[in-house]
């Protein structure tokens, strides 16, 4: 049984595939850098992430993000790219249609 976080990646991923979209959902294993989004991905040249929460959680402080994950975020942003955290499908599809717009 997935986990409602687990819900939330299937939807995004979902989402992304059916876009045709370059996605990575790297695994956590302890090494390498700590804080990376769940998934990394590239729309028209946009290098993008996105970073899953369970439901609910984007009443939290940064939206229920780790400091680290918090601080990855606001780097890739500072680079140029596009980044998001989730908690829903409403918020996904908020994503798909800023895309969109790029």
């Amino acid at each position: 049984m997935a986990t409602p976080e687990g819900k939330v990646k299937k939807v995004a991923r979902e989402t992304l595939k059916t876009l045709g979209v370059w996605q990575y959902w790297p695994v956590s294993n302890g090494m390498g850098v700590h804080g990376i989004p769940d998934c990394l991905f590239c729309f028209k040249g946009v290098f993008c992430a996105i970073e899953t929460k369970r439901p609910g959680r984007r009443k939290e402080v940064n939206r229920g993000c780790t400091a680290l994950q918090h601080a990855q975020i606001q780097k890739i942003r500072d680079a140029g790219g596009r980044a998001w955290v989730v908690d829903c499908e409403e918020e996904m599809d908020a994503v798909i249609k800023e895309l969109m717009d790029v």
